[in-house]
């Protein structure tokens, strides 16, 4: 003859726990989607500064020594940085012996734009970061330009190289990451009008780690006063519309 299996019973102590794990599990989730539309929400509605196409073609071909020529970016890469404008030039010393990449992105779509940045970017197309550190550059007004410097690399048997040189401008103000930018997205009274990504690229192949990180540091500190007027006359267009 079987016997009845013995119900087990749980008691209220011991399902207290449990129930509460469940419910905190839960919260944690919901959080993290209600958050995550919080700031795509945000990221869209403090959209205040549409910056037209056209607005960076202004930007000089010639600076200083160097001599700029564009590189039509790919329009699904394009279309993917959420960008209003860019900027994609290769710019050579009258020398030839230093090369750069420049590119800026801009736009009104912050929390978008906030995204794409180089150890996010980079890493997705295969690069690998090898080293990075912060660098603040003395500017001939006495700012000082806050900045990343990244040496990536792809390709192990090649050992393909770049330094990446990467700063944003946010309202009008130079900032080394986009810190200010989440900040502000979460702070609902808050406002942010338009956000700028600058990268300055030079390959390790035409150079040294060494003096490749010079050449992209000599480009910033040529560049910089130029990019920051950019941006007031089109703060000042936009005002004026």
């Amino acid at each position: 003859m079987r016997s009845n299996p013995k119900k087990i019973k749980v008691k209220d102590s011991d399902r207290k726990p449990f129930v509460a794990t469940i419910v905190a599990t839960a919260i944690i989730l919901i959080s993290g989607v209600v958050f995550h539309m919080l700031v795509v929400r945000v990221g869209w509605s403090m959209s205040r500064l549409h910056i037209a196409p056209d607005m960076l073609e202004s930007f000089p071909i010639n600076i200083g020594d160097w001599t700029g020529q564009d590189i039509p970016l790919d329009e699904a890469i394009a279309r993917k940085t959420g960008t209003d404008a860019h900027l994609n030039r290769r710019y050579i010393h009258t020398d030839n012996s230093k090369i750069v990449s420049l590119y800026i992105g801009c736009g009104g779509r912050t929390a978008e734009i906030a995204y794409h940045q180089p150890n996010v970017c980079y890493i997705g197309s295969g690069w690998k970061i090898e080293e990075q550190h912060l660098l603040d550059l003395p500017l001939s007004d006495y700012n000082k330009l806050p900045c990343t410097i990244y040496q990536f690399i792809r390709d192990e048997l090649r050992k393909e190289r770049v330094i990446v040189l990467h700063y944003w401008i946010v309202d009008g103000q130079f900032r080394r990451d986009a810190s200010l930018v989440r900040s502000r997205l979460l702070r609902i009274t808050s406002k942010v009008n338009y956000v700028a990504q600058i990268q300055i690229v030079c390959p390790v192949k035409t150079s040294t780690l060494d003096s490749a990180e010079k050449v992209v540091t000599e480009f910033a500190i040529d560049s910089t006063s130029l990019i920051a007027e950019l941006f007031e006359r089109i703060h000042l267009y936009q005002a004026q519309q």
